[in-house]
């Protein structure tokens, strides 16, 4: 009896000392063991009860995110995955976002580079708090709004959970009828395990205080995955196109072709020139003997970073005079912060400037990295490559000793 009484004062100290916590100490430290989460995913649901009709509309889905801590130099988004009802919807893996057309089986892809990143995708886009999720290196909610919330404790099945309940008067700016309230109540409900003091629930109820017009959004637990569980892993664009999905670039969506057909192996590198980053031009059409390789990257791209020890390698063995390597950035705009990410992930090959993109946007650049070999004496591309390629070593090799016997 008294080591029942014993347990059940221990029990009432740690639920007063979590209450008595500020709230804003508390969304910070949830906010904290959420950004360390590698991979995972949260299921979400969305109801919507109009005034007007009796029926209710239900929206529901999947996200999955992976933080593979790329982006430590820019406020960037993790890559992730949108199921909805079952069915893919959305995806970014770091370099492009993809939409997709279920019921006719297209993928339309937009490489975010060309619009200033996939932040400026998903500005306005609905699931506000789900995108909050996906930024590495924002919170997921903000600890200033919650500082007059509720909190309290609840126990579930033997697991003890931290409740923080906010209730907020809000302004209706838009009314859909002159019966409409002047002003709506958003509820919130954030549920936390206390032990390990992650996200277990969600909800956001905004409601007409006299009419029976609701709106509900719901996130389950987040779920996590091992590091093992990566973005190929749960979507594999290739095997969907190998499939018989039909693949398109956002230019082509509305029907309109680019301007300027993509470059090809065989064509002649255009001369464009390009700028160091002390801000001398180059032109590489100056370069007459052997070969010139290009490497097209900027700093947020996961695979560019990927791709770093592998560049390093070929740098390393293929240093000869008639091999000229170069990076090409054609999205960062800050020189000095291009060679504080040279120093940091010790590159030794030179980069080159594309700051008006107009190298990138004649060779029709979609992805990164992208890589091209030419040769140097006649200006002709001969390879052409996209994304991460451990044996990119051993494949220019040969394209080289393959040119050279030709001579």
């Amino acid at each position: 009896m008294r080591i029942f009484q014993f347990l059940l004062i221990l029990f009432c100290v740690i639920v007063t000392s979590v209450n008595a916590q500020k709230a804003s100490d508390i969304i910070e430290r949830l906010n904290e063991n959420s950004r360390i989460i590698s991979a995972g995913y949260s299921d979400t649901h969305r109801t919507w009860k109009s005034a007007m009709k009796d029926d209710t509309t239900f929206k529901f889905g999947r996200t999955f995110f992976f933080n593979q801590r790329c982006f430590e130099f820019e406020d960037s988004v993790s890559q992730f995955i949108i199921f909805e009802k079952d069915l893919i919807a959305e995806a970014f893996d770091g370099e492009n976002y993809y939409t997709f057309n279920t019921v006719k089986k297209e993928i339309f892809r937009q490489p975010v580079s060309a619009i200033g990143g996939i932040n400026k995708v998903l500005n306005g886009r609905s699931r506000p708090l789900m995108k909050k999720m996906l930024y590495c290196q924002r919170p997921l909610f903000n600890p200033t709004e919650y500082n007059n919330c509720i909190v309290d404790t609840i126990e579930i099945d033997k697991e003890k959970y931290l409740l923080l309940i906010l209730d907020t008067l809000i302004e209706q700016v838009k009314k859909l009828t002159p019966q409409d309230p002047d002003k709506l109540l958003r509820k919130e409900t954030i549920k936390i395990r206390l032990s390990d003091w992650t996200l277990a629930g969600f909800e956001r109820t905004i409601s007409g205080l006299l009419r029976p017009q609701y709106e509900a959004y719901c996130i389950s637990p987040f779920t996590i995955l091992p590091d093992s569980m990566t973005f190929d892993r749960v979507l594999h664009i290739d095997s969907l196109v190998n499939a018989g999905w039909n693949m398109a670039d956002s230019g082509h969506r509305n029907g309109k072709a680019n301007s300027t057909p993509p470059i090809k192996a065989g064509d002649v590198f255009p001369d464009i020139p390009l700028l160091t980053l002390t801000g001398d031009t180059v032109y590489l059409k100056d370069i007459k003997e052997g070969y010139l390789f290009l490497d097209f990257w900027y700093r947020a791209c996961p695979y560019c970073i990927k791709m770093i020890p592998v560049l390093a390698r070929i740098f390393d063995q293929l240093d000869l005079p008639d091999f000229h390597f170069y990076g090409v950035n054609c999205v960062d705009k800050n020189s000095e912060s291009i060679k504080q990410f040279n120093i940091h992930y010790d590159i030794k090959y030179p980069t080159l400037l594309d700051f008006d993109k107009k190298l990138c946007k004649r060779i029709g650049l979609t992805g990164f990295p992208s890589f091209m070999l030419i040769h140097a004496p006649t200006q002709e591309v001969i390879f052409i490559g996209t994304g991460f390629n451990e044996g990119l070593l051993e494949q220019l090799t040969v394209l080289m000793k393959a040119k050279n016997e030709k001579k």
